[in-house]
Parts: structure tokens; C-alpha cells; sequence
């Protein structure tokens, strides 16, 4: 709770966070990370495997050349992450950018709320800038997914994402969002300069501020601010409550 795991002075290609679970028991290996921020690696930010339990709750991963989050049978409880500038662009880019999600864990036990991936990097052969998912998770609500670089998908249709912003989303799937047409700057505050929280006054579909689901989400945003905002309303999309 509370670290900063920097890990910008090791070039080797290592990840910031290694999580490697016995392979028999996802009770036996459990790794909580919250209100902290995973950067600067020369591989990838959070590596989870064999059977590894995950829980993250209000983190920043940011910087990491191979890219952000890779899940590969784990069980995961994603809630209110900034994950921004992370993986590499070129023929010898990352394989991924934001979140990697190469194989599901116990049925059921792969959700993901209130995400906000925006401005990562993969290469083009890449199947996913955003968010990857070669095995479907169990919920992927409440997320933004925009601004992504590389392959000319931003996240793959078998994310199965609801209630959330990202080009192509189609209005028939539970109230996505098809943001094309709309930049960083026409959502968010001030992303130029690091401050990712949604903008108020927005049009549809050029806005995503009470545009999610309360139904599974979490009861706070990023900075702890409850959700939602005004209390009697609907939770806004991405890691942060509108200001």
C-alpha cells in the first residue's frame, strides 16, 4: 500500500513486479498492490502467472517498455487504474501495450472495473495497442480505452468490454461508448499534461461522465473520492470521479 516500484535504472529487460504462483493453488501465492505506482521498466510492469491470486486497487503504471499488465492464469480484481504511456511502437515493439490478458484464471475470478488505458504503444504486428485479451475476462466494465498507438486496434472484441468508452464500441452492447471522432483532450481535463480526470460539459458520445454501471464497480475512484458523483447518480467511466 502506498510504493512507488521504480524500476527505470535496470535495462536488462526485467519487469518492475514478477508474480509466479505455484501452479497448483491460486489461494497460495497472493499479491495485493493499492494506491501505488509501477513504472519504468525495461520489460513489462506486472508479469502475474501459474495460478497467482491479483488484487489492484487505485494504482498508476506508467513507462514500462514491454508493456503494462500481462495475466496468464491468474485470478484478478482490477479497480481504478491509470495505465498510461507504457510499451513500445516499431518492428521491435512490445507484443502488447496496456493490459495482456493471455489466459483466464477460475471461472469468475477475472474482473476489471473502472480502468482508464489510454496513450500506450505496442508494435503493429501487435493484435492490441490497449487492452489484449486472448482468453475473455469475466467483466470489463467502466473502462476507457483511447489514444492507443501501433496496430490499428486499440482492444480486441473478445474483451467483451460493457459500459465503457472506446472506438468501435456499439451502443447495442450494454451502453458502450463509440468515442471515434473524439481526442484526449475533447474527454479529459488536461491529459497534455498528466491530469486524466473526465471533463465536465461533454456531449454524447464525446463524454463519459456518469456513463458506466454501479453494478460491480467499486465504491471510490482512484483518489478515493466516493462514487458515484452526486451519490444519488451513475459512476463515471475510467479510474476517476469527474471534479
Amino acid at each position: 500500500d502506498g510504493f512507488v516500484f521504480d524500476s527505470s535504472t535496470l535495462k536488462d529487460g526485467s519487469g518492475a513486479i514478477q508474480c509466479t504462483g505455484n501452479g497448483a493453488s491460486y489461494t497460495a501465492t497472493l499479491l495485493a498492490v493499492t494506491r501505488s505506482t509501477i513504472k519504468g521498466a525495461s520489460g513489462i510492469g506486472l508479469n502475474a502467472q501459474m495460478k497467482a491470486s491479483i488484487t489492484l486497487d487505485a494504482d498508476l503504471v506508467t513507462g514500462n517498455k514491454g508493456g503494462g499488465i500481462k495475466i496468464d492464469t491468474v485470478d484478478v480484481a482490477f479497480t481504478n487504474l491509470l495505465i498510461h504511456d507504457n510499451g513500445l511502437a516499431g518492428a521491435a515493439g512490445s507484443d502488447f501495450g496496456g493490459i495482456d490478458v493471455s489466459a483466464a484464471g477460475e471461472t469468475g475470478k477475472t474482473t476489471m472495473f473502472n480502468l482508464t488505458v489510454v496513450s500506450n504503444s505496442a508494435k503493429s504486428t501487435a493484435l492490441a495497442s490497449g487492452v489484449l485479451c486472448v482468453a475473455a475476462p469475466t467483466s470489463l466494465s467502466n473502462a476507457l480505452v483511447l489514444g492507443n498507438q501501433g496496430p490499428a486496434t486499440e482492444i480486441t472484441a473478445s474483451c467483451a468490454p460493457d459500459y465503457s468508452a472506446y472506438i468501435g464500441g456499439s451502443t447495442a452492447n450494454n451502453e458502450n461508448i463509440p468515442i471515434s471522432g473524439c481526442g484526449l483532450s475533447d474527454l479529459m481535463v488536461a491529459p497534455a499534461t498528466g491530469d486524466y480526470h473526465p471533463k465536465k460539459g461533454g456531449v454524447w458520445f464525446c463524454t463519459f461522465v456518469d456513463q458506466g454501471t454501479n453494478t460491480g464497480a467499486p465504491d471510490h475512484d482512484l483518489e478515493g473520492t466516493s462514487r458515484p458523483q452526486p451519490t444519488s447518480g451513475t459512476d463515471d467511466i475510467g479510474c476517476y470521479e469527474a471534479k
